[in-house]
């Protein structure tokens, strides 16, 4: 029950819009969406926090059915629950890459999300997902989805944003045994590899994931691996703007290594604000909040874009190590209770 909460908590705040790739638009759309369940002090209190003019920008709600439409396919529905909090605002870019910041969502990263936007399509996004008080995130997906969908005047494709949510219940189910990074990480990785050298054979996506965990240092079980292999393979098929999405990814992987190196108590470099942000939009939704607005205690997370450069020399340096695959591995992993 608690696993099923946890992935419900990353599902639903990872909020990011899942879609085909978008073109270029001269004048990006702005969408809130709040949750419908907020009084309407709390939805004053988010239009404040993401310093957005009702008159400047749509503002849709996302209620509990739309919650359920979307995650009931994964989530039992007493676990999706009878409420929606989370709120979400977001803008379609031209450039810059995926841009994603959080408040008050106590599980899901902005990794998490970005990683699942890529799979969904996107590849250039702000994305601000919040609550005026700390709550595991449920209806921020659904939100970034309607927003997204919105702002770019299209349908999302139904195939990748439905890999996008799973993508993120089996992260969900990894990070219970080996933590948020990781679990990321792993599936990152991954992805970099299988589509840049466009992989879609089971058992070499199998040695793959094997190959990144071992050298990582995490051990999966045999059902997570096939887990993970079944969800690459079937992002692996479907069609993508590789360079597009290795950039991404690319990028995702440097924050996770910033991440990671933070908490070892490691330096770190700097990030670098993307010296190809978007042009012609406007300010950054991602840097422009009220941080105020939701009192002192908030638990935030910024993602930052590396620049162009330091994007292309991750993907060139990201290639994974082959690593030998124990014959027996999976029927050791089959055997033991």
């Amino acid at each position: 029950m608690k696993k099923r909460s946890v992935i419900v908590a990353m599902l639903c705040s990872m909020c990011l819009a899942v879609s085909t790739p978008i073109p270029a638009m001269a004048d990006a759309s702005k969408v809130v969406t709040l949750g419908a369940d907020l009084t309407d002090e709390q939805k004053n209190t988010m239009m404040n926090y993401f310093k957005a003019d009702a008159s400047q920008v749509q503002v849709i709600s996302v209620t509990n059915q739309d919650e359920h439409d979307l995650l009931g396919k994964y989530i039992p529905s007493e676990q999706i629950g009878t409420r929606t909090l989370s709120c979400a605002y977001v803008k379609p870019t031209q450039s810059g890459g995926i841009k994603v910041r959080t408040a008050n969502l106590n599980y899901v990263t902005c990794n998490m999300i970005a990683t699942a936007l890529s799979t969904a399509g996107v590849t250039n996004c702000e994305v601000v997902a919040a609550c005026p008080y700390e709550v595991s995130g449920t209806g921020a997906l659904t939100g970034v989805m309607k927003a997204y969908e919105s702002a770019s005047g299209q349908e999302l494709d139904s195939t990748k944003k439905d890999l996008a949510a799973k993508e993120v219940v089996v992260t969900g189910d990894v990070a219970q045994q080996v933590g948020q990074d990781n679990a990321t990480n792993i599936i990152n990785q991954a992805k970099m590899q299988i589509i840049g050298d466009n992989i879609q054979n089971a058992d070499e996506i199998y040695n793959i994931v094997y190959n990144i965990a071992e050298q990582n240092g995490v051990s999966l079980s045999q059902d997570e691996i096939d887990t993970i292999v079944s969800l690459l393979q079937q992002i692996a098929q479907q069609n993508y703007d590789i360079q597009e999405m290795k950039k991404t990814l690319a990028n995702i992987q440097q924050n996770l290594e910033q991440s990671k190196a933070e908490a070892e108590g490691q330096p770190t470099p700097t990030p670098i604000e993307s010296d190809v942000a978007d042009e012609g939009t406007g300010e950054d939704i991602t840097t422009n909040v009220d941080s105020g607005a939701l009192g002192g205690n908030v638990k935030r997370h910024l993602q930052r874009i590396r620049d162009l450069q330091s994007r292309q020399v991750q993907i060139q340096t990201m290639q994974v190590r082959a690593v030998t695959v124990p014959q027996e591995f999976r029927m050791r992993q089959k055997t033991e209770p």
